[in-house]
């Protein structure tokens, strides 16, 4: 299997060919660098913040209460974020960890029950800095006895989700790559049959030979984004879907051996559109659009 570690970066990334399966070298005990705990938790801050202030300026027509409701989860973010400065106690943590994730999906339930499209991807944001926060606590920090079951199945849920997510991104702005499309269209549905045996509570080999499948389809993928046009508008999505793949690779092979990652390629330069205009003994000149 590949795990494609930090696949997708929103800064510069070293250019390099996409290896196929073959040709990948495999190497034994690799690591994942920690996840920061802080660093979602910032996140899901700013991912509230930015809901508030839509709700404020009264963007849309949103469900009665959902600003008070939203306020809430708010308060339990700051207050975790206060109590993992002021304390080292890790049952005092997880409990109020536990609380805020609780208010946390209440919230995204609402925003999916309502059905506008805007407050579904705010949904989306909102439900991703809270699984990654989870995962950063119970795998690092707070909860290294926690039922690793129940992790996957967050985690193999959320891979969906993302999955989906970039499938629609891509239906959205990807309207002549339909390879691209296919290909990833793939990938979404095998996902989706992985979190579902996940669910069964398929044992661990079977689970292994359905991720694999899972695996191969998001390689096929990255080849498939590598050489398209498409793929600038798709790389914030993928990034997103490349680091829960390699979360859930892990949880599923955690003795195993990893591979070694096809970095993508950037996409194409674009030029900007300009206005070029000349001023006689001066010069030409161009001012963006």
């Amino acid at each position: 299997m590949a795990c494609y570690r930090a696949a997708f970066l929103l800064t510069a990334i070293s250019i390099a060919a996409p290896a196929t399966a073959q040709q990948r070298r495999e190497i034994p005990n690799r690591q994942s660098p920690a996840p920061s705990a802080g660093r979602w938790l910032r996140q899901l801050a700013n991912d509230l913040d930015h809901l508030q202030e839509d709700l404020f300026f009264e963007r849309g027509k949103y469900p009665e209460g959902l600003g008070a409701q939203v306020d809430q989860v708010s308060l339990a973010v700051a207050h975790l974020q206060r109590v993992r400065l002021q304390t080292t106690d890790q049952r005092h943590q997880l409990r109020d960890f536990q609380e805020m994730d609780r208010k946390v999906h209440q919230l995204v339930d609402t925003l999916e029950q309502f059905g506008d499209p805007w407050l579904r991807r705010q949904a989306s944001r909102i439900s991703y800095s809270d699984e990654q926060l989870h995962y950063a606590l119970q795998r690092k920090i707070e909860m290294p006895r926690a039922n690793p079951r129940e992790l996957l199945a967050r985690q193999s849920h959320l891979l969906e989700n993302v999955a989906r997510d970039l499938q629609q991104l891509d239906e959205r702005v990807n309207q002549r790559d339909r390879r691209l499309g296919d290909a990833i269209q793939e990938f979404a549905d095998r996902t989706e049959h992985f979190h579902e045996v996940v669910e069964k509570g398929a044992d661990t080999e079977h689970l292994r030979g359905d991720f694999q499948e899972v695996d191969e389809a998001w390689h096929h993928v990255v080849e498939r984004l590598n050489g398209s046009k498409y793929g600038y508008y798709l790389r914030a999505a993928a990034q997103n879907v490349d680091r829960v793949h390699n979360q859930v690779h892990e949880m599923v092979t955690p003795h195993g051996r990893v591979t070694e990652p096809a970095a993508p390629r950037n996409p194409p330069p674009r030029r900007r559109p300009a206005i070029e205009f000349e001023i006689p003994g001066v010069g030409r000149f161009q001012i963006p659009q």
